[in-house]
């Protein structure tokens, strides 16, 4: 956990009933502040609205950035554009926690939030599992090699159709 930088603490109590807009960049710092192993190098713009209601807040995320990412396939390394956006209800309680991925509960003597977290974890479930870059984009070099030790399959053996659909995957 890092620890919170003023620009992402948010005063709510002081804002007025209705909408407001806060805009985020995001840079390596940040990830570095989290201490990250998943993302080294990312810029990101995040938009935020912030809808003040008399009894809850409505925080709708909308992130666009891009990540440097090590090809999975070939090792080099390349951006890997990311959008992605949430919305996220904040009620208040007794004692702060979260109580869904969409919804999160505030202790109602706090008069601020801290949104870096939500920013981090909304960045970190919008990467993908696989990390490749076009085929065309990779280290040709590396390409011939990996077809190379591609064994063909037998031609004698008969192929089970269970397992054609996720040949297709591929």
């Amino acid at each position: 956990m890092m620890k919170a930088q003023k620009q992402f603490i948010i005063p709510f109590e002081s804002l007025k009933i209705g909408s407001h807009d806060f805009h985020f960049e995001i840079d390596q710092k940040f990830f570095e502040d989290f201490n990250s192993t998943e993302i080294s190098k990312g810029n990101f713009k995040v938009d935020l609205i912030l809808e003040k209601l008399s009894t809850m807040l409505v925080l709708n995320f909308s992130i666009n950035g891009s990540v440097e990412f090590s090809c999975d396939r070939c090792l080099e390394n390349f951006d890997y554009p990311l959008k992605t956006s949430h919305k996220l209800f904040i009620k208040f309680g007794e004692e702060t926690l979260e109580e869904s991925d969409e919804v999160y509960v505030l202790a109602s003597n706090r008069v601020d939030i801290d949104v870096s977290q939500f920013i981090y974890e909304y960045i970190i479930l919008a990467l993908p599992a696989r990390r490749v870059h076009e085929e065309k984009d990779c280290d040709p070099q590396v390409i011939k090699m990996l077809k190379k030790s591609v064994k063909p399959q037998p031609k004698n053996e008969t192929n089970d159709p269970r397992w054609d659909a996720l040949k297709k995957l591929n």
